[in-house]
């Protein structure tokens, strides 16, 4: 495999460094890091990145090309991981359906298909918050809620046994998408389980990133109460979330975002800025919230700027000026569909209020009783949304508690693989499905593998069970069957494929074990029989003969395939 910072160096994803630097990059710890931890941080610095330029191209084709590298790794959490970021770049620099759709599916499949959890969890809240861009409540609302049923799964040691916070991250992911959709409560309660995260992690980046997103919950909240006329609740709020703001400036120092030390954090970050605004309005805001202002491509992004902006005008009596922001503001965000709609609900509030202050007008009590009646409606539909998705929650735990009782049955602990008995029911289906041919069946064993028990330990051996087998669903086909068969045996079923396609097929598995580090294989390498299944054969017949050709692999020193054809003549065979 090779040291993944010359891998990355020569595809352009480093700088190039002196000989005398470690390689480390701004975070690692002191020791010399990993190779997935090198991958995996400079995703992160990718993805901060990407949140503050526009250079959409450079940072998607490198986080495509850290996905890549990491595969030839094999490690599948690390793979996981930057599958997400290929995501969640895409998001901060497009955002759109079409952008995410082919990685958020890849990721989504990779995570059910190895049972990452936290990340499939996350995969469902990433859908939300496409589904919500694109103006999909309702979808939003049941991948949510499917994303909390989820989590539900993950157990309370796997939340603090993550190393680089994933699962800090995921609840963060989470509770932006219950935000917009005006359930606090619950984003609240998600936030202060991220919380304990990322105090049991000491990651000072997902910190940040946390508190920005309570900043502008309290904040949010805080404009909702003003609606609903309890002003000094919402004045509560407001100072909260500046005294969050205060707390997290020194933090922000050492997280991933880029930093400029010669600038006060608050001009470098918008919702320290926002948050600052609203506590204590007034002209010193003025050079700030503007630069930040122009800076602001998404429209949410300009009316959260806007808002505090206008409030800081009216503090100095300037309301026509704040009338014809907030009236530039409406007119360039007009039709444009947003994360957080409420933000539109508030920037239409300041504007009425802004432009009856510019002349000197009063709301009569119809318009007064009328604007009451809309916000009482506004909150009952934020309950219904409650109730719809605590609803929607419960049925999707059941449904994975249903199936996984379910598949409990008909799956390998260990590997996650498919059992034999799971391997029986589908050849049994495919042998009376005509489209299923030609059906190729392969027999697998591991070369070397009792020496791997006797010489470490039985637990060492289950590690490099582990990760042959998830090399193996990974180099076939999503469709193919890879089954734990007993033991160190495996079995691929490969619907539709010829001979001449299964063993290029299992050639490619054969190859791609034999190239995974030593320490993760521990020398371990595979045999392979390769046959053509009949319509008239029985599942003991056919095993029979791959077992035939993979003992014939076996006899020819191992790490190869040797395929034989329904005769049972030797057809061809093929090694790494």
């Amino acid at each position: 495999m090779g040291d993944p910072r010359y891998v990355l160096r020569q595809q352009g994803t480093l700088d190039d460094e002196p000989e005398e630097d470690t390689g480390r990059l701004p975070g690692n710890s002191p020791e010399d890091p990993s190779g997935s931890e090198i991958l995996l941080e400079r995703a992160r610095v990718v993805f901060a990145a990407a949140q503050s330029d526009s250079r959409s191209n450079q940072h998607i084709a490198e986080v495509d090309q850290l996905v890549d590298v990491a595969k030839r790794m094999g490690e599948v959490s690390v793979v996981g991981q930057l599958l997400r970021y290929a995501v969640v770049v895409r998001l901060a620099v497009d955002g759109g359906e079409q952008a995410t759709r082919e990685p958020l599916a890849e990721f989504e499949a990779y995570c059910r298909r190895n049972g990452l959890l936290v990340l499939l969890s996350d995969a469902g809240a990433l859908r939300a918050k496409v589904a919500l861009g694109s103006g999909h409540e309702d979808t939003a609302i049941s991948e949510i809620a499917r994303a909390l049923a989820v989590l539900d799964d993950v157990d309370a040691a796997e939340e603090v046994r993550s190393p680089h916070a994933v699962l800090g991250t995921v609840l963060v992911d989470i509770s932006v998408v219950l935000m917009a959709l005006g359930v606090f409560e619950i984003a609240d309660q998600i936030m202060r389980r991220a919380q304990k995260v990322a105090e049991a992690t000491n990651d000072t980046h997902l910190e940040v990133v946390l508190n920005s997103n309570r900043i502008f919950l309290l904040l949010e909240w805080g404009r909702r109460l003003e609606r609903l006329n309890f002003p000094d609740t919402a004045r509560q709020n407001f100072v909260k979330a500046s005294m969050l703001a205060k707390q997290t400036e020194q933090v922000f120092l050492s997280s991933r975002f880029p930093v400029d030390p010669d600038r006060p954090v608050a001009d470098q970050h918008q919702a320290l800025a926002v948050a600052h605004a609203y506590a204590n309005p007034g002209r010193h805001h003025y050079a700030r919230l503007g630069d930040r202002l122009e800076r602001a491509t998404a429209p949410h992004d300009k009316i959260d700027v806007a808002l505090p902006l206008a409030r800081c005008m009216e503090r100095e009596g300037e309301y026509a000026r704040a009338t014809e922001l907030l009236s530039s503001v409406v007119a360039s965000t007009a039709g444009v569909r947003m994360l957080f709609p409420l933000l539109r609900v508030s920037l239409y509030r300041e504007l009425a209020r802004m432009t009856e202050l510019a002349e000197n007008a009063q709301r009569t009590g119809a318009v007064q009783d009328y604007i009451h009646q809309l916000e009482l409606e506004l909150w009952q539909l934020r309950e219904t949304r409650m109730v719809t998705l605590n609803t929607r929650r419960e049925h999707e735990r059941l449904a994975r508690e249903h199936g996984a009782v379910s598949a409990q049955a008909m799956q390998d602990p260990l590997t996650e693989l498919p059992n034999r008995r799971a391997l029986t029911e589908r050849l049994l289906a495919m042998s009376d499905d005509a489209r299923c041919f030609p059906l190729a069946i392969a027999l697998i064993d591991l070369d070397g593998f009792k020496l791997v028990n006797d010489r470490y330990s039985h637990g060492r051996g289950d590690e490099v069970l582990r990760a042959i087998a998830n090399t193996l669903r990974e180099v076939l086909r999503g469709d193919d069957l890879v089954a734990r068969y007993g033991g160190d045996e495996f079995v691929a079923v490969l619907g539709g494929a010829p001979l001449h396609a299964a063993h290029a097929a299992l050639g490619r598995a054969v190859a791609a074990v034999d190239r995974l580090p030593e320490e993760v294989t521990r020398g371990v390498t595979l045999s392979v029989g390769v046959v053509s299944m009949t319509r008239t054969e029985t599942e003991a017949g056919v095993l029979a003969r791959a077992d035939a050709a993979m003992y014939e692999a076996k006899r020819r020193g191992g790490n190869t395939v040797v395929v034989l054809d329904g005769t049972g003549d030797e057809g061809v065979t093929a090694g790494p």
